[in-house]
C-alpha cells in the first residue's frame, strides 16, 4: 500500500472540494500512522472519518493526537481558566461526573474513542497555555504509509465535526516524495516530535498525557456498557422446531438446506449456526461468508451480528463500495481477528476475485451461509458454490427454482440435500405465524386485451417447438408478454375499487400492503386510494435505507395507511405490522408468492389474523381450437395452483376452494383432483 498511487491536489478548500472523500478517507485507508495537532477536538469527528479510520486500525495502525481544547463549553472554560494542577482539570474534562460518563458511553463515537484507547491504537496528549488568555492554536497533520512515504497538511482545519464537515476550511498539502514540498513536511514532523516528547516547551506551554487513572476509568466503563450491550443483543433462545432444524444440519456434517416457512426464524437459526461453527473452529482461523440476494437483507444480517458477542477474536464486515478488495484481503490475511464474518450480495460473492483470491487469503477454514439459497441456482451466481467451503448452510422457504430443474439440482447437490422442512401450515398451527383469510376475485380480459392475448397465444403455439439454441427463447419472450397482459388487465381496477370499498365499510383501511407490477401500474391504482382518503406511500428499490425505514415507521405508527410496493418486499424486508394485502400483480413463481404471503403473516402485537386479497384473471377459452385450449388450460392451471397454495393454509380454505371451483367451470381443470395431487406432493 502506498500514498504514491493517490491523486492529490496541493491545496483543498471545503467549499469547493470534498475534503473527506478526496483527502482524509482515502489517505487514512493507506496509512499506518496518523499524527495530528489540533486546537480543538471532539470525538464526533470519529463518525465522519470512520470509513478511513477503521481501515487504519484494522491494518494495525495508530493515531497520535495533540490537542488543546475539547469543544464542550464547560470543559473549555475549565481548561483555559486553570492556572495550576492540570491533571485535576483534565479529569473533569475527560469524565466530569459519573452521569456525564454514562451519557458519554451511550454515543457510538465515544464508545469508539474508548475502544481505541483500550486497544492502544490512540494516544492523546494535551497542550495547555499557562497564560489563560492565550490559545494553543496550531493545526496540522502527518500521515505515514507502509512504504515510509509521508503526507502532511497544514491550514485552518480542526479535528472536530464542524471542522471536517460544516465549516469553510482550507489547508495546503505536502508530499515527502516531491522535493519542493518535502522541506515543509519535514518541518512539521520535527515540530510534532518536539511537542510530543517534551513536557514543557519554554515557559508558556505545558504538554501532559491523558492521565492513566482517567484513561482506565473510561476503559472500564466502556467494558461495562459493552458487556450489557452484548447481553441485550444475544440471540433469543431457539424454539424447539428451530433447535431441531439446527441439529438436523449439524448431524448432516454441517451441510444442508433448511426449508423454513417465511417468518419462522431462519435468520435466528443461521445466527446459532454461526456460533456453532465458531465453537467448532475454536483454535483455528475461520472466514464465514453470508450470502444474500439484496443489499437490504445483507444490512439486516450485519445489524443483527455486529452487536452480538461473537467473541473478541471475531469481526464482522459488510461488503459495500467503501470496502476495497485490498482492504478485505488484508483484513482476512493480516487482521487482528482470527475469525471474520463477511456479509455480501450474490452479485459479488460469485466473482472470480472473491472465490479465487479472497477465499485463499490465509490458511483459514471457510463457511458459507446462503440466505434465500434458491438464488444460487442461477447460472450467473452458481460459481459462488465453491468446494472451498467446508461448512454449508442454505436457508429458504422455497428451494425449488421455477422452471429450472438444473439450477435446483445444483443447489441440492452442493448443500447435500434438505435436512429439515417446516411448512407454512405447520408454522401457523404452532402459533409462529399469524392465521389468515384468503379471498379470491375473478377478472376477465377486455376485448382489446383478449385480442392481443390470443395473437400471442397463436405465436407461442408456432414458436414453442423452435430450438432455443438456434432461435433463442422466442417462446419465453411471448409468454412474458402474455403474462404482462394478465398482470395489467383493466378489469383489475374495478375489482380493486370494490375491495377498497368493502374494506372501508368494515373499517379496515389501515395497515394495508399493495403489490403492483410497475410504476405505471401504481399510477392506475393510487388515485383510487386518494378517492377513499387513504394516505399511501410508495416503496421503491432505489430508495435509501433511511427513506424506506422512515416510511415503514410511519406505517407502523399509523401516520400512513398503506404501502404500495413492487418486488422490494419479496425478500429481505420485514413489515410485520401489515394486516391486509392486496395482490393486484400476482405471479405464478412459487418463490415470489410464498415470500409475499410470508410478509403478511409475521407476528406483531395485537395482530390476530391477516387478510389476503388476490385477483385472478381468466383469459377465456371461447372460440379457441382444441390445441389452443390445451395451452390456455395449462396457463390457468398454474394460476389455480398458486391460489390453492394460498388457500391450503387459510382459515377459510373451503370457502376459497368453492370460489376457485367456479373459475374452473369453463375449463378442463378438475379442481378437486388438483387439490388431491398437491396434497400428496406436500406444500
Amino acid at each position: 500500500m502506498s500514498f504514491r498511487k493517490l491523486e492529490l491536489k496541493i491545496a483543498y478548500e471545503s467549499s469547493n472540494d470534498d475534503i473527506l472523500g478526496e483527502f482524509f478517507i482515502p489517505i487514512l485507508k493507506e496509512s499506518k500512522l496518523y499524527k495530528r495537532v489540533s486546537a480543538y477536538y471532539s470525538s464526533d469527528s470519529i463518525k465522519i472519518i470512520s470509513e478511513g479510520l477503521a481501515t487504519l486500525i484494522y491494518n494495525n495502525g495508530t493515531v497520535k493526537l495533540l490537542v488543546s481544547h475539547l469543544v464542550n463549553e464547560e470543559d473549555y472554560d475549565a481548561i483555559v481558566n486553570a492556572k495550576t494542577n492540570p491533571e485535576e482539570i483534565l479529569s473533569k474534562v475527560a469524565i466530569g461526573n459519573r452521569e456525564q460518563l454514562e451519557k458519554l458511553m451511550e454515543d457510538d463515537n465515544v464508545a469508539a474513542l474508548a475502544y481505541l484507547l483500550a486497544a492502544n491504537r490512540l494516544e492523546i496528549k494535551f497542550a495547555l497555555c499557562r497564560n489563560e488568555s492565550a490559545i494553543f492554536h496550531l493545526k496540522f497533520g502527518i500521515f505515514e504509509d507502509f512504504n515510509n512515504n509521508f503526507i502532511g497538511f497544514s491550514g485552518s482545519i480542526n479535528e472536530t465535526y464542524m471542522g471536517l464537515k460544516e465549516n469553510i476550511e482550507e489547508f495546503k498539502v505536502f508530499r515527502s516524495w516531491v522535493e519542493e514540498e518535502k522541506k515543509y513536511l519535514e518541518g512539521d514532523l520535527n515540530k510534532f516530535e518536539n511537542y510530543w516528547t517534551k513536557t514543557t516547551l519554554g515557559k508558556d506551554i505545558l504538554v501532559v498525557d491523558l492521565p492513566e487513572k482517567i484513561k482506565q476509568n473510561i476503559i472500564n466503563e466502556f467494558k461495562k456498557v459493552n458487556e450489557t450491550k452484548n447481553r441485550a443483543y444475544q440471540p433469543m433462545s431457539l424454539r424447539p422446531v428451530q433447535d431441531f432444524a439446527l441439529k438436523s444440519w449439524i448431524k448432516n456434517r454441517r451441510k444442508g438446506i433448511l426449508q423454513m416457512a417465511t417468518g419462522s426464524g431462519k435468520t435466528l437459526i443461521g445466527t446459532y449456526a454461526i456460533l456453532d461453527i465458531i465453537e467448532d473452529c475454536k483454535n483455528e482461523g475461520l472466514v464465514i461468508v453470508i450470502g444474500c440476494p439484496t443489499k437490504a437483507l445483507a444490512k439486516q444480517w450485519y445489524e443483527r451480528l455486529v452487536g452480538f458477542n461473537l467473541g473478541q477474536d471475531c469481526s464482522v464486515v459488510m461488503l459495500n463500495k467503501t470496502i476495497t478488495k485490498d482492504d478485505l484481503y488484508k483484513k482476512i490475511k493480516y487482521g487482528e481477528h482470527r475469525k471474520t464474518i463477511v456479509i455480501g450480495v450474490y452479485n459479488t460473492l460469485h466473482k472470480s476475485w472473491f472465490v479465487n483470491e479472497l477465499l485463499t487469503a490465509g490458511s483459514k477454514r471457510l463457511a458459507l451461509i446462503a440466505d434465500e439459497v434458491h438464488w444460487l441456482g442461477a447460472k450467473e451466481f452458481s460459481n459462488a458454490m465453491t468446494e472451498k467451503y467446508s461448512y454449508r448452510l442454505g436457508l429458504t422457504a422455497t428451494p425449488v427454482r421455477n422452471f429450472d430443474i438444473d439450477g435446483t439440482n445444483k443447489i441440492l447437490t452442493y448443500f447435500k440435500g434438505i435436512t429439515y422442512n417446516y411448512p407454512m401450515s405447520k408454522a401457523i398451527k404452532d402459533g409462529i405465524l399469524t392465521p389468515y383469510l384468503y379471498k379470491v376475485y375473478e377478472g376477465r380480459l377486455n376485448s382489446n386485451e383478449l385480442g392481443e392475448y390470443e395473437k400471442l397465444t397463436k405465436k407461442y403455439s408456432r414458436y414453442s417447438h423452435f430450438p432455443k439454441e438456434k432461435y433463442g427463447d422466442l417462446a419465453g419472450i411471448i409468454l412474458a408478454k402474455r403474462a404482462k397482459i394478465i398482470k395489467k388487465a383493466e378489469s383489475k381496477v374495478a375489482i380493486f375499487r370494490d375491495i377498497i370499498k368493502k374494506l372501508k365499510e368494515e373499517g379496515k383501511l389501515k395497515l394495508l400492503l399493495i403489490y403492483c407490477e410497475d410504476n405505471r401500474h401504481i399510477q392506475e391504482f393510487r388515485p383510487i386510494l386518494n378517492e377513499f382518503g387513504i394516505e399511501s406511500r410508495i416503496v421503491k428499490d432505489k430508495m435509501t435505507d433511511a427513506e424506506r425505514s422512515s416510511i415503514i415507521k410511519d406505517f407502523e405508527e399509523g401516520n400512513v395507511d398503506c404501502i404500495i410496493a413492487m418486488k422490494i418486499f419479496d425478500e429481505g424486508l420485514d413489515i410485520p405490522a401489515a394486516r391486509r394485502g392486496i395482490f393486484v400483480s400476482s405471479t405464478s413463481n412459487p418463490k415470489q408468492f410464498i415470500q409475499r404471503r410470508g410478509r403478511l403473516l409475521r407476528k406483531a402485537h395485537g395482530k390476530k389474523e391477516a387478510e389476503i386479497y388476490d385477483i385472478i384473471i381468466v383469459p377465456g377459452l371461447e372460440g379457441l381450437d382444441e390445441e389452443m385450449k390445451k395451452i390456455e388450460n395449462s396457463i390457468i392451471e398454474k394460476e389455480i395452483k398458486r391460489a390453492l397454495v394460498f388457500s391450503s393454509s387459510a382459515k377459510n380454505a373451503y370457502e376459497c376452494n368453492k370460489a376457485l371451483e367456479k373459475i374452473c367451470v369453463n375449463t378442463n381443470i378438475n379442481l378437486w383432483g388438483l387439490i388431491s395431487s398437491m396434497n400428496n406432493e406436500g406444500e
